[in-house]
């Protein structure tokens, strides 16, 4: 047993010698610049990594070596004694092309810059151990000099590596964070937390995850719970913009669903004015990175990103809602935000019953705007239907004022109208300042309304003797045709065809026919007018018609466009058919 003992003894004082002393402080480099070191050899593996515990500039060599299928290389252990932020910079005098790859604790590679004589791997952040390693891909010799830079850790900095949602870099509510897109193909990840947060406002932990540390998990299971009738929260967030580069962003949930994205020109920033989350929506996950283009990284020009989360009023759209599987639901008023450029902005208008739809989207400062109502595609269909567009001028309210739909769902989509930019047509236009407002009012069908679309004769309204239906003449280049047919009439048939005023609007009354072999896809010969040319008047045509089919068109009076006589939205007109 005593001989035991000693044994036990004896091991523990040589263990206790052969522990590495912490390193000595490098020796200060001539002028004042950061310490110099030499590369101690052997470092050709992790196991053998040369340890560096703070700033310095390492002078370095990789030696041929045999044979020669087995390049050199050197890894550098860099621990500092509490966790540091690291920028490193490698420098080959000889024009050498060399590769800097970073793996953490556990040696899983973590980030790698492309080969090249001169690299600079942006700041990251050093929890307790990471690894280095300098090489040449084509396995030239040569000088190198590695210089090692740690500070203390960047409060307003993301947190490097952010390239994985388990490493996201958290993002306070109105605390801008900078950050750089140091290498071609970064990405760089925060999390916006609302869980516990108040009046709105996020609530995000301090600290961050750091290399070697896998951070928080993203938590599972789904972020929408049915279908809530409006957003919880707003979020809203800018990145500024970074000189020659194309920024994109990403927004996810936290099941990792996707919320929407945005994009940028090159050299200009990204704003998203107000982004509404589903009441499930816990934390929102944020990606930046660099887009197509002939720049792919700026690792000396940060950008800032900044976001704030406040309360979303009821009426407020839900994003995504850029597809019909996602629209958000309408039944009164909604208001929402045509940014970034190419918003798509979809509403679900469920009917249980035929119902007449009336829709007005107010202006946007900045915007030409489009409204579209549009069904879903039939099975067994690739694509919807489209039912009606209706683009307004600019500074105008763009309105659907009676279209007939049946019982089910149907769709009304907001965006920005297309223009011409040279050669292509393009919908870049956004307003991330002033939102827009989308109000529906619905009313029973009873048949006695004009059925749009009925701009063509082929699409006419069907009208009999001695019906009145009503209708509107808007936009100013409307056009409602009526078919009235009289073919089972056994002789000719005198009628008085009546059209009410509306106050805004002077409108024209037409009356042509008969139809050849009731042919629908022209309007026959002209038998009548009636356009007096004045707003608030009432039209009438007095015919004595033969058996056959006729069509009755209105239409606003071509008379000189003044402001107030574009149409009328707001006042329908009643037109009549009825035997003298």
């Amino acid at each position: 047993m005593r001989r035991r003992l000693l044994a036990l003894v004896l091991l523990a004082a040589c263990a206790k010698r052969a522990a590495p002393a912490p390193p000595a402080p490098p020796p200060a480099a001539p002028g004042g610049g950061p310490p110099a070191l030499a590369e101690r050899e052997p470092n050709d593996d992790p196991d053998h990594a040369q340890l560096v515990a703070d700033t310095a500039r390492i002078d370095g060599d990789l030696h041929p070596v045999q044979p020669a299928s087995r390049p050199d290389e050197d890894w550098y252990r860099v621990q500092p004694p509490s966790p540091r932020d690291l920028r490193a910079e490698l420098e080959s005098p000889a024009g050498a092309r060399l590769a800097l790859e970073v793996y953490d604790r556990d040696r899983d590679k973590l980030l790698g810059l492309p080969a090249g004589p001169d690299l600079v791997l942006p700041s990251f952040r050093v929890k307790d151990t990471v690894y280095l390693r300098v090489s040449s891909p084509a396995g030239a010799p040569g000088p190198y000099t590695l210089a090692l830079r740690l500070s203390a850790p960047d409060p307003d900095g993301e947190v490097e590596p952010n390239d994985r949602p388990a490493d996201a870099t958290p993002l306070s509510a109105d605390h801008p964070l900078h950050a750089t897109l140091g290498t071609p193909g970064d990405l760089d990840w925060y999390r916006v937390d609302l869980a516990g947060a108040a009046a709105g406002d996020a609530a995000i932990p301090a600290g961050g995850a750091a290399i070697g540390d896998a951070g928080p998990a993203p938590d599972a299971g789904p972020a929408r719970a049915g279908a809530p009738s409006g957003p919880s929260n707003l979020l809203r967030l800018s990145i500024s913009a970074v000189p020659g580069l194309r920024l994109e962003v990403h927004l996810f949930d936290q099941a990792e669903q996707p919320l929407g994205d945005a994009s940028a020109r090159p050299g200009e920033p990204i704003a998203i004015r107000d982004l509404a989350l589903f009441p499930g929506v816990r934390a929102v996950y944020l990606v930046v990175k660099a887009g197509r283009g002939p720049r792919r990284a700026a690792p000396d020009a940060p950008y800032t990103i900044a976001a704030r989360v406040e309360p979303a009023p009821p009426d407020f759209e839900i994003e995504p809602n850029d597809a019909l599987a996602a629209a958000t639901p309408i039944s009164a008023v909604r208001r929402g935000y045509l940014s970034p450029a190419g918003d798509v902005d979809d509403y679900l208008v469920h009917l249980p019953a035929p119902a007449l739809l009336h829709a007005t989207l107010s202006p946007v400062p900045h915007v030409e705007t489009e409204l579209s109502l549009v069904d879903a595609p039939p099975p067994g269909g690739a694509r919807e239907r489209l039912l009606l567009r209706v683009r307004p001028g600019p500074f105008e309210a763009a309105v659907i004022p009676a279209f007939a739909l049946p019982a089910g769902d149907h769709f009304l989509r907001v965006q920005a109208a297309a223009h011409q930019v040279g050669a292509r047509w393009v919908r870049d236009q956004e307003n991330a300042a002033d939102p827009y407002e989308l109000a529906v009012a619905l009313r029973p069908d009873e048949g006695r309304f004009e059925r749009e679309p009925n701009d063509t004769p082929a699409t006419a309204t069907p009208i009999q003797l001695g019906q009145t239906l009503g209708g509107y003449a808007f936009p100013a280049q409307d056009v409602d045709f009526f078919r009235l047919d009289l073919s089972a009439q056994p002789v000719a048939t005198g009628v008085a065809i009546r059209l009410s005023g509306v106050p805004r609007v002077p409108l024209a009354l037409r009356l042509s026919g008969p139809l050849a072999g009731g042919d629908a896809r022209s309007a026959g010969p002209l038998i009548n007018t009636s356009d007096h040319g004045k707003a608030g008047a009432g039209e009438e045509i007095r015919a004595k018609l033969d058996p056959g089919v006729y069509l009755i068109r209105v239409r606003p009076a071509p008379v000189v466009r003044l402001p107030g006589l574009g149409g009328d939205p707001d006042d329908a007109y009643a037109l009549s058919v009825t035997a003298p």
